[in-house]
């Protein structure tokens, strides 16, 4: 009798404890998502070789010789012969020094069915004069910065500068994560894994300036809305952190500058004003006015400038078959056709079609469960101008096609766009249930999973159907690199299917329509601003915590002693 009244008296206080710290033990579950998040987005830095992706030869150029050309260390002259036509892509009046392999590792390109196998035996030492250079399209900053990594091994530095420029973005997002109120973290997660995978994680983890301008101002736009809902010190972190991604634009690009006032006027729509948001205010439009100046600054003239005109056609015609082709600028957000990866010359599977398309169909789904005439508005307005600039620039210069117009010059404003559907709204937020979950995380990792298998298998043998294995006919692969072709694939789909099996309770709805570790989200959100407001010194958290600590250790003592006394009886 004794032994089945001590198994069956309950332990509440005990059983609380131990609740308690498990739930302690799981803060390593988000920072191994972290590190999966991390590691999916790098595995791009080592899926291409050199020179691989849209204009690499150019910027490689530019970020070895950064203009001024008399600061930068380069050997340089005027142009020796006349300017060709009919070339594609910008030539400088200013000749640079660089080594030849930024110009002979394009050997491969636009050869789908060539592997990079032409790239074994270049030579890092030679040098030639190039043309290719930037002499005022491009704002100060990326190339200058990036020219810091800049050695005489020169494989070595470009990966360097690729791993970085990840690094530096997701370093950001994690500063951001860390410091968003407890409802806004789900909106940024899932946009990053709708929007970037695969094509934001691969030109993010490149040498191409849309790496910051993609980077930048998603960066921006989720720091600033996450300040107008905190308060105090984390207020603070993110509008410095999204003073950094706007700065990050205006040193990418010059279309990545002009976003900035876009984002700050879509955002200022889709949020009530409050008297609080004086100095994020101050700051949006501080960086607005910045960043079209140096919109303003650079020369622009020679984008796009040597397609020739449809002459032959009437405007309206122009604009009619630009509008009938905007599908195309969608699909190119993943990838797809005519827009694939490197140079549009490494096409994916047929089946991310599929996925694709079914992934941006479950994006609008779930963001429509939260609706609101300012969502829509702000929405409204960053499509509209993701659509609407192509079609305008193209129909400007007289031409009745896309395709010269690529679509990471818009991803930037495309991510936005999707950030600001995915946000909750005052009544309520987003609705996403495990099962819509479990099909959208199989579209993602098929998204991801065959991205990095078709992109390696371009180069390491062109797309050549040698079995399953990718390690089947390799005539090109990283000297001294641990992983094989095959390694690193199976390392990009392993963490891309666990970190999404992780994340499940961090953005679905449980069944009483919270997301774990969070309520409401208006109320969640005056919840932390009371807290932020009310401690006013770290000091006092830890006083209080070590208070309770104490109050439990006594507690759980006098269960201690009034359970062995019953069990002596």
């Amino acid at each position: 009798m004794m032994m089945q009244h001590a198994k069956t008296e309950p332990r509440p206080l005990l059983r609380g404890v131990a609740i308690r710290e498990g739930v302690r033990r799981l803060h390593i579950v988000p920072v191994l998502i972290g590190f999966l998040f991390y590691v999916v987005g790098a595995v791009w830095v080592w899926a291409s070789p050199i020179v691989a992706t849209s204009d690499d030869d150019y910027h490689l150029t530019s970020t070895w010789c950064p203009r001024p050309f008399e600061s930068s260390g380069c050997e340089y002259r005027l142009r020796q012969t006349p300017k060709p036509t009919n070339v594609w892509g910008h030539l400088s009046d200013v000749e640079v020094k660089v080594p030849s392999i930024l110009r002979d590792a394009g050997c491969k390109n636009f050869k789908t069915d060539v592997s990079a196998a032409c790239m074994n035996n270049l030579s890092e030492k030679s040098y030639f004069f190039s043309d290719r250079v930037d002499d005022g399209g491009y704002p100060y900053g990326f190339y200058h910065i990036n020219h810091l990594f800049v050695t005489s091994h020169v494989i070595t530095s470009i990966l360097v500068m690729r791993l970085f420029n990840w690094t530096l973005i997701y370093a950001l997002c994690v500063g951001v994560m860390i410091c968003a109120p407890v409802a806004y973290r789900r909106p940024i997660i899932l946009t990053a894994l709708f929007t970037a995978i695969p094509m934001g994680t691969y030109y993010i983890a490149s040498n191409n300036p849309s790496s910051w301008a993609i980077g930048g101002l998603f960066i921006f736009a989720t720091a600033t809305v996450s300040a107008l809902h905190s308060a105090g010190k984390r207020r603070c972190i993110l509008m410095a952190i999204a003073l950094v991604g706007a700065l990050l634009c205006t040193m990418a690009r010059a279309d990545a500058s002009f976003f900035i006032w876009i984002t700050s006027l879509a955002i200022w729509i889709s949020q009530p004003w409050k008297r609080e948001y004086r100095n994020i205010a101050i700051l949006t439009a501080v960086v607005s006015v910045w960043g079209l100046i140096v919109y303003a600054s650079l020369d622009k003239n020679f984008i796009l400038a040597v397609n020739e005109p449809d002459a032959d056609k009437s405007i309206f015609i122009i604009l009619l078959r630009n509008i009938f082709n905007l599908p195309s600028i969608i699909a190119g957000f993943y990838g797809l056709a005519p827009y694939h990866p490197g140079m549009s010359d490494a096409p994916l599977h047929l089946n991310s079609y599929v996925f694709s398309y079914a992934t941006l169909g479950i994006m609008l789904a779930i963001g429509a469960t939260a609706y609101s005439l300012r969502k829509f508005l702000s929405t409204g307005l960053l499509f509209g101008a993701t659509v609407g600039m192509p079609v305008l620039v193209m129909t400007m210069k007289k031409m009745a096609s896309l395709q010269p117009f690529q679509p990471r010059y818009v991803m930037p404003l495309f991510i936005v766009c999707v950030f600001l559907h995915l946000l909750p709204t005052e009544k309520r937020e987003i609705d996403l249930k495990r099962s819509q979950w479990l099909f959208a995380g199989v579209c993602i990792f098929f998204i991801q999973h065959l991205a990095v298998e078709f992109v390696v298998m371009r180069y390491v043998r062109g797309n050549k159907n040698l079995g399953f294995s990718l390690n089947k006919g390799v005539e090109w692969w990283w000297t001294n690199f641990p992983l094989s072709p095959n390694g690193l694939w199976l390392l990009s789909s392993v963490s891309c299917v666990i970190l999404l099996c992780l994340l499940t309770p961090y953005v679905c709805n449980s069944k009483k329509g919270k997301v774990a570790g969070q309520g409401t989200s208006s109320s969640m959100v005056e919840h932390e601003q009371e807290i932020h407001s009310d401690r006013k010194t770290r000091g006092d958290f830890i006083v209080e915590q070590s208070v309770t600590d104490t109050q439990n250790k006594e507690e759980i003592q006098q269960q201690k002693v009034k359970y062995s006394t019953v069990g002596s009886q």
